[in-house]
């Protein structure tokens, strides 16, 4: 079976950090988070850096964890700064209650539109532009490996050809030769 997730750890610290240096995210135990990645950027994820998920309570039961932060493949492509930028975004979806996950105050929460201003729009506008290059370089493995596969196939074909032919002419060999008389067409002694 595939994986799709894949720990996180050097996320965590980054949320450590976070945390560490700002003091309205004290109430925060990281030690309830898993952090995670997405191995493959998916529709879901098209313009998304990272989700904050609050686990079910038999996932919670289970797992001794209350939130999952979810980090799809184009997070890794942000510079430092921003990388801690989003994960600041996502731990201030955590309920200080633990009951739920907090909508942004806005399209964003107001202390980061304090701390970061409007400039994270930026942020934003350069993951679509590297999304945009994942994608159309996930399209290219694709087209490559069916040219690859049709190339095989008629690759294939032409061998199983090659191979009919051979058989065919073989069996005609098998027939139609005869080496005396081949002897005797050649052969300048009298008989």
């Amino acid at each position: 079976m595939e994986e799709k997730f894949i720990e996180a750890n050097d996320i965590r610290k980054i949320a450590e950090d976070v945390k560490n240096n700002e003091k309205d995210l004290i109430y925060i135990n990281l030690n309830n988070i898993e952090f995670c990645r997405i191995i493959k950027q998916t529709r879901q994820g098209e313009h998304l850096f990272a989700f904050c998920q609050r686990l079910s309570d038999l996932s919670r039961f289970i797992c001794k964890k209350d939130y999952v932060l979810v980090f799809y493949p184009v997070f890794d492509t942000l510079n430092d700064e921003q990388k801690r930028y989003i994960v600041e975004h996502e731990m201030r979806h955590i309920d200080p209650e633990n009951k739920k996950v907090i909508s942004h105050d806005f399209a964003e929460f107001r202390a980061m539109i304090k701390k970061f201003g409007l400039d994270y729009l930026e942020i934003i506008e350069q993951a679509e532009e590297k999304i945009k290059k994942l994608k159309e370089i996930e399209k290219k493995k694709k087209q490559i490996k069916k040219l690859e596969e049709e190339q095989d196939e008629i690759l294939e074909e032409k061998t199983t050809e090659e191979d009919e032919k051979m058989k065919n002419i073989n069996k005609e060999e098998d027939v139609d030769y005869d080496p005396d008389e081949e002897i005797d067409k050649d052969s300048d002694e009298p008989e």
